[in-house]
């Protein structure tokens, strides 16, 4: 689907900080001598890099430590044999170099560092795929958030073919707040009260069998849960005291939302298990884990709206009521409980005391208007999202960067509503202030973000109304508005996908048409080829895909670039999925068609467009006979909307932690 928001970009996720140790200065003098120690050796060749690995091979430990210790053999040949030997055992030899790197002999100290920095530059395994390998390059070197990004990516990857490198990630990792990241997301790509393959198991054993890490220990108790009581029951609650301590001595090492994730993984098993009065027990401590802090008060409500776990929220009201009547996207999750549980009266009146906790219309207050209604929409709650937009359109400066912003979103939430008019109109407003500018005007930015011309604006307003036209039947008007948004903005996409789709069409105008959906193509390939696996390539391989998936081209192209930009984006936008099902849908492959659109509508269930294409794929795959088989889709901790520290939902759109735009 085509990303409707791509005038107003991503803004950087916060990521946590992972603290760092001052080096004692004797420490600093034996790294000094323990690079002369490499530096003296004879004619400068221990100088040399070790050995790259080539694959990775087995060795006990026993053997292990007898390569370490020829490391500081007096013979030159034998210290180099060893370091090739160690090198290739690759990730096997890890634990036991990194204790030696800090070797009282130097030798073996110097000897043993170099062997693991020639180790970790390279992190792909002999049988890795080539997404993994791809993700793999050069990981050692990356700032945390390029490797956090890649952990994620692995834990997604499907068929469970990153989850090998996974493990290497949660074993190896330099950072342990990232190891214990990578195992949460491990965690959260599995079916909730399923342990994997036997062939998947053993792979993971293989890397963490041996590892003293805490998200070793996890993963492994996780293995042993469907066939060992203990490991749900007192391994695990063992498993989270321990993180537990470390959160109260303020460890960097740890993140009160990590403990929140093993609980919430603990209390899905438990259920699972049918061992109700643990899981009620687990919930108390759940909610126990709460400081009052409205941002992990909003993830653990959100939670528990997501189990339909009404008594449990009731308490969560209760103890912290004050902290909730004070924060409008608190009031509104009350609200949405109150929905879920039938109290249409009261949901609505708890809706608008919310709304109404920001009386004040500066620009502060109408930035957290906006936000405000850019999370409801994401949550489905329509009417109240429309109220927030309303209330930022009907106060912001109509020259402001917000004014446009606003208009925009709540343009297309109504025109996926198919309520076509509604959404022109309320372009014309943003169109009717700028009325004496060109097409060519930059409308104000914010943020850096990418920016929007006032002909895009209009061509969007012509579009909607051409799809007014389009649903009345009135094909002359539908064409007529149709070739003005053409003619006003050549590259919104939708526009081109409708004017290729129209009947009747001339020769002439076909032609012209086809010539510019190629232009466009070849103008995204430009696009994807200069931002190269930056994720600001997952726009234009969307962008891509969608308009082949709807007009023409090539198919496998678009496939490749589609599945590109779900990697790219982390694969949690529904849209990204849409496309995919879309392309497989104009490929003919019908039952690829409705297991993506399946997730589509899984990861964006409040899209009407995406529920209307999911019905017409399974319509067309009934007429052909297809079977097709829907993948379990219920994950680990039972909240997707969990994110990692740092991330989350805010009052200020434009601020550090701006939510991530949609696409429908």
């Amino acid at each position: 689907m085509m990303d409707v928001k791509k005038w107003f970009g991503h803004s950087p996720s916060a990521i946590g900080r992972v603290g760092w140790c001052r080096c004692h200065p004797t420490f600093q003098t034996v790294a000094i001598l323990a690079v002369l120690a490499v530096c003296r050796l004879p004619f400068a060749r221990a100088a040399e890099p070790a050995q790259r690995p080539t694959a990775s091979k087995s060795a006990t430990p026993e053997q292990i430590q007898k390569l370490i210790v020829r490391l500081g053999n007096p013979e030159y040949y034998a210290r180099q044999q060893s370091e090739v030997e160690l090198t290739q055992l690759g990730f096997n030899a890890i634990d036991a170099l990194e204790e030696a790197a800090s070797h009282e002999d130097l030798e073996v100290a110097a000897r043993a560092a170099r062997v693991l920095q020639a180790i970790k530059s390279n992190w792909a395994a002999k049988d890795d795929s080539p997404d993994v390998s791809r993700l793999l390059v050069d990981y050692e070197v990356q700032e945390y958030a390029q490797r956090e990004s890649r952990a994620r990516q692995l834990a997604q990857l499907p068929n469970a073919t990153g989850i090998p490198a996974l493990c290497r990630v949660i074993r190896f990792e330099r950072s342990p707040l990232l190891s214990k990241w990578a195992a949460v997301w491990l965690l959260d790509s599995v079916v909730l009260g399923e342990t994997p393959k036997d062939i998947v198991a053993e792979k993971i054993r293989k890397v963490l069998a041996d590892s003293r890490r805490p998200a070793a220990q996890w993963i492994l108790a996780w293995l042993r849960m469907k066939d060992d009581a203990d490991a749900v029951g007192e391994t695990w609650t063992k498993l989270v005291d321990v993180e537990q301590g470390l959160a109260s001595r303020h460890s960097p090492e740890t993140a009160d939302e990590l403990i929140e994730r093993l609980v919430r993984f603990q209390i899905g098993w438990l259920r699972k298990l049918d061992r109700t009065d643990d899981a009620m027990l687990a919930v108390e401590r759940l909610v126990d884990l709460e400081r009052d802090d409205p941002r992990t008060l909003s993830s653990l409500m959100n939670w528990l709206i997501a189990q339909k776990d009404w008594d449990s929220l009731r308490r969560v009201e209760e103890r912290f009521k004050t902290a909730i009547a004070k924060t409008p996207s608190l009031l509104y999750m009350v609200a949405e409980a109150q929905a879920d549980r039938g109290a249409a009266k009261e949901a609505a009146d708890t809706a608008l005391r919310a709304f109404k906790l920001k009386e004040e219309v500066d620009d502060a207050a109408l930035r957290a208007h906006y936000a405000q209604g850019y999370q409801l929409q994401s949550r489905g709650r329509l009417d109240w999202a429309r109220r927030e937009f309303e209330c930022v359109l009907q106060n912001a400066d109509s020259h402001s960067p917000l004014a446009v912003l606003g208009a925009h979103t709540l343009g297309e939430m109504l025109h996926d509503l198919e309520q076509d008019q509604q959404a022109a109109d309320v372009l014309k407003r943003v169109v009717d202030v700028y009325a004496a500018k060109e097409n060519e005007f930059v409308l104000p930015n914010f943020n850096g973000v990418d920016r929007a011309t006032i002909g895009s604006v209009r061509a969007r307003l012509n579009y909607f109304t051409a799809c007014r036209w389009k649903s009345e039947g009135d094909r002359a008007k539908e064409r007529a508005n149709l070739e003005v948004a053409l003619n006003t903005d050549c590259f919104d996409i939708e526009v081109l996908i409708a004017c290729y789709q129209l009947p009747d069409s001339k020769p002439e105008f076909s032609t012209k048409i086809r010539k510019m959906i190629a232009k466009t193509l070849c103008s995204l390939r430009e696009q994807i080829a200069d931002n190269g696996d930056d994720a600001t390539s997952a726009v234009p391989c969307n962008e891509f895909a969608w308009l082949v998936g709807n007009t023409e081209g090539d198919f496998e192209e678009a496939i490749r670039y589609s599945k590109r930009s779900i990697e790219l984006s982390d694969g949690d936008a529904g849209g990204y999925y849409d496309t995919l099902a879309r392309v497989y849908f104009a490929k003919g492959d019908y039952k690829e068609a409705v297991i993506n659109q399946s997730k589509a509508a899984e990861l964006s269930p409040h899209i009407r467009a995406v529920g209307r294409q999911l019905e017409l794929f399974k319509k067309k795959a009934k007429e052909k006979g297809i079977q097709y088989e829907i993948p379990k889709t219920e994950k680990g901790s039972g909240n997707p909307a969990d994110l990692p520290e740092g991330e989350g939902p805010a009052d200020d759109p434009f601020g550090e932690n701006t939510p991530a735009r949609p696409v429908f």
